[in-house]
């Protein structure tokens, strides 16, 4: 996801990509660190105006439930520790409808909504790592929020589904899932 955003974003802005691995795009600038070291976040954000932050653990799936608390969790501190260190007063994070706990849930467990559409208020009740983590990062935010004069956006993104066939969660493997259970899918 990170990619298709940095697209966009460096038509109408300077981007950096701060990651432990090197971007495809050798159209901007790159720093290679790691979120989980807040000295790597200071380095890479001095200068910057804002951050988008969109490094995680995107699901469950491949990682220890710990591994994927742990790096979400303190990933997103030290990227809101290191914006309020260096007086970055905008950053933008991804977080995910997973923190309402409809996702990566046993099968067997069947969670209705409480209230349809589901807003802003909806309460969140994780089911899992993943989405714990995610409501966990949202707390965070307010909490820099409410301390540093800084503003922040956790955007709650559904169903990421990448074109890749060899993507974990890519659009033939979904495919393939949801055809087996009788639902029916539009080409994308």
């Amino acid at each position: 996801m990170g990619s298709i955003i940095v697209d966009e974003l460096k038509k109408f802005h300077k981007v950096i990509v701060f990651d432990v691995k090197e971007p495809k795009d050798k159209d901007v600038n790159f720093v290679k660190g790691d979120m989980s070291n807040i000295d790597d976040c200071r380095k890479a954000f001095k200068g910057t105006d804002a951050i988008v932050h969109l490094a995680a653990i995107p699901h469950p799936l491949n990682d220890p439930p710990e591994r994927v608390f742990n790096a979400n969790v303190v990933g997103t501190f030290n990227i809101h520790q290191a914006a309020a260190d260096i007086g970055i007063g905008k950053v933008v994070q991804a977080s995910s409808d997973s923190s309402y706990g409809f996702n990566f849930r046993k099968e067997e467990d069947i969670l209705l909504p409480e209230y349809l559409p589901i807003d802003e208020d909806y309460p969140q009740k994780p089911q899992d790592p993943y989405g714990l983590s995610k409501k966990m990062g949202e707390e965070i935010a307010k909490s820099f929020v409410s301390r540093y004069e800084m503003t922040a956006i956790a955007l709650r993104i559904c169903g990421v589904i990448f074109p890749e066939p060899e993507s974990v969660l890519g659009f033939k493997k979904v495919l393939k899932k949801v055809e087996g259970v009788g639902t029916t899918m539009l080409e994308m």
